[in-house]
């Protein structure tokens, strides 16, 4: 019998999984990177600060990258957990190798313009590089951290997003389905009813969106953000969107959201993909030309991704598009790049489990007990 009940609760009281879904397509400005499914990364366009720059148009492999499973900007997670960097020079960063941070047991990374989100495997959200909105999350404002700082108060983090240029902003997602967002507020992009006032302005702590719920992704863009519930339902605020959520006209079933300059992406469950502009009245129209797509991804230099489950990746946008040409406003395929694809939507590392999913869990254990306990009784002649 202690058998059978040690084996019920370990079975149905586990703790709960951390989930964080990994982009597998990113870029910075008019650089962009795909992840291979060998685990190596491949780049294209602008590899230096030269002026003009020295352009790549077709994907050419970055030397001294491997073991790679996620991209954002120029920072890379590794399957170990560790961070590693690729920065922009006088000379191609081709030449230098990647510069590791010093963090480990990092699931996901989410970069901005200029400072970068790490979340660790214990739910909790580490930060660097520029803080003067507050945008690390440390209670205080400084110019800069070199090495990486704890943002304070959170904990069962479960998803994180860094946007923003001239208004630098953080969100975190819980595991109760509800939104934490601190740095510039400028636009209104936390959806809170209010702005921070001026420009460069910020808020230094970790605070909750108030009136949000039963979010399961967030996204932050230039100067707006993006959530999606789990109703499959999208909303949008900051910019000309206002400063209090708006749901985007359009959208049903819903599985993945993207933030970018000035618009967003929404993939449905049924692979096609939707974009709407920051307006008073959001309204979201099908991307024509792509389907059967499982991720999707939008750059901070303006640049467009897509990825199919087979690994064939599309891009088009601000960025270039890494086919041999210097601007597509429609998807292309990107020649030879095969991306890794993402975990497959609606499996547990890309969703957390609804709380009526948690109830019956429980309520299931309970049942159970009740009978092993009866069983055990009546063989004890008891009943």
């Amino acid at each position: 019998m202690k058998n059978k009940l040690s084996l019920l609760f370990l079975c149905c009281f586990t703790a709960p999984q951390i989930y964080a879904a990994s982009p597998m397509a990113g870029g910075d400005w008019m650089t962009s990177f795909s992840v291979q499914t060998d685990g190596t990364v491949k780049t294209w366009g602008e590899l230096d600060l030269k002026s003009p720059a020295t352009l790549q148009l077709t994907p050419i492999t970055v030397p001294s990258l491997t073991n790679v499973k996620q991209v954002s900007n120029h920072f890379f997670l590794k399957n170990d957990g560790t961070v590693w960097a690729i920065y922009r020079s006088g000379t191609s960063f081709l030449n230098s190798p990647p510069n590791q941070i010093p963090i480990s047991n990092v699931i996901k990374i989410a970069t901005s313009h200029s400072h970068t989100l790490a979340l660790k495997s214990d739910g909790t959200v580490w930060g660097w590089s520029d803080n003067q909105q507050g945008e690390l999350g440390t209670g205080s404002f400084t110019y800069s951290e070199s090495t990486p700082v704890q943002a304070i108060g959170l904990t069962g983090i479960i998803d994180i997003s860094a946007s923003g240029s001239t208004s630098e902003s953080s969100y975190a997602l819980k595991n109760d389905g509800t939104v934490w967002a601190w740095g510039g507020n400028y636009y209104g992009q936390f959806g809170n009813g209010s702005t921070c006032g001026v420009m460069f302005c910020g808020i230094s702590t970790p605070t909750q969106t108030p009136g949000l719920s039963g979010v399961i992704a967030v996204a932050g863009g230039y100067k707006h953000s993006v959530v999606l519930k789990n109703d499959g339902t999208v909303w949008v605020a900051g910019d000309t969107n206002g400063n209090s959520f708006k749901k985007v006209s359009g959208l049903a079933n819903i599985v993945s959201i993207a933030a970018g300059l000035g618009t967003s992406m929404a993939l449905k469950s049924d692979g096609a993909v939707w974009i709407f502009a920051n307006s008073a009245s959001p309204a979201a129209s099908v991307i024509s030309g792509l389907s059967n797509i499982q991720s999707i991804q939008m750059g901070d230099g303006g640049g467009n991704y897509a990825v199919t489950p087979d690994g064939t990746m599309y891009a088009w946008g601000d960025a270039y598009p890494g086919n041999g040409t210097s601007r597509s406003s429609a998807p292309v395929i990107v020649g030879v790049v095969t991306a890794q694809p993402p975990p497959v939507t609606g499996t547990p590392t890309a969703q957390v489990p609804a709380l009526s999913e948690v109830g019956g869990m429980i309520m299931g254990a309970l049942l159970l007990l009740i009978s092993l306990v009866a069983q055990t009784k009546r063989r004890s002649g008891i009943l």
